[in-house]
């Protein structure tokens, strides 16, 4: 797998990171295409988000850029983000399940209170964990 590029726009300079323009208008800009083109992915995946990325080039509020970042690092994002939450959720039902009796008043009300539970507490794990993900890095100044 290679490096997925975009190019957008600076909004905010802090020493070597920099904010950058979130948006879908944001992709490589070479053509119109939308599907099967990862620039226009990237761009999809960040939405209209505001993106913090690591800078090594002098730039100023204003500036279009391209970013780059690993297609892995993108693949992994979207596991963490899709399938963790999917995994607590049935992983606490069966675990509810396996703790409550069978006459239990309400058993189905506290299936449903555990299924949440655990999605809420897996979407808390992916916030935490993506503190620690790896940023776009800023490749050439545009203009």
């Amino acid at each position: 797998m290679g490096m997925i590029e975009a190019s957008t726009t600076v909004i905010k300079v802090q020493g070597q990171t920099v904010w950058l323009a979130g948006g879908r208008d944001n992709g490589c800009g070479s053509c119109g295409q939308k599907s099967g083109c990862s620039a226009r992915s990237l761009a999809d995946l960040f939405g209209k988000k505001n993106v913090l990325a690591d800078t090594l080039i002098p730039l100023q509020t204003g500036d279009r850029v391209v970013i780059e970042i690993d297609e892995n690092v993108l693949l992994r994002g979207a596991v963490l983000l899709y399938l963790l939450p999917l995994l607590g959720l049935f992983l606490s039902v069966v675990l509810a399940d396996s703790l409550l009796t069978q006459t239990m008043p309400y058993r189905e009300l506290c299936l449903a209170g555990g299924a949440l539970l655990g999605l809420f507490l897996s979407f808390n794990g992916v916030s935490r964990h993506q503190h620690g993900v790896a940023r776009p890095v800023v490749v050439r100044k545009l203009s």
